[in-house]
């Protein structure tokens, strides 16, 4: 791999609301839109060999607006969609204050998963086995298009 591009997705009605989520499925607003168009205009020339985007709307819509008419391979990949917050998707974190799951989870937020979710932990486990097989792709520019959480973990492993 030559060049690997870290993309995320634009702005939802979900991070104005500054809520948790990660698994619901929700779209760009204008402002995301204007800013995957940005992106878009950045990446005109750049060459791409290959575009991996997290299966979730958001990932997918932006993927269509900064790729527009570029012939590139994409691939949809599920191991790079955002961290389930279970039963919290959609909530305020002073919603949640006081209930003994949170409380545990804001103590060891690593290891312990929200109620129907996922922890930390568990999205590290498969953003690595999917950055391993990355590792191993011919491809040599990559354009991966996903979430917050993701990218962190990933630039973790790119620079060890």
């Amino acid at each position: 791999m030559n060049n690997l591009y870290l993309i995320r997705h634009g702005e939802t009605e979900y991070n104005k609301r500054k809520v948790y989520y990660g698994a619901t499925d929700c779209e760009l607003t204008a402002l995301g839109r204007e800013q995957a168009r940005a992106i878009a205009a950045a990446f005109h020339d750049i060459h791409l060999d290959l575009t991996i985007v997290s299966p979730l709307r958001r990932a997918q819509e932006t993927a269509d607006i900064i790729l527009g008419k570029k012939t590139t391979l994409r691939e949809s990949e599920p191991r790079i969609r955002e961290m389930n917050f279970g039963i919290w998707e959609g909530k305020y974190y002073k919603d949640l204050q006081g209930d003994p799951a949170y409380e545990a989870w804001m103590a060891d937020w690593e290891n312990v998963r929200p109620p129907q979710g996922e922890s930390h932990n568990d999205v590290v486990a498969r953003v690595s086995d999917f950055y391993e097989n990355l590792k191993q792709r011919p491809e040599k520019d990559i354009a991966l298009i996903c979430h917050n959480a993701v990218l962190m973990i990933l630039l973790t492993k790119i620079l060890e």
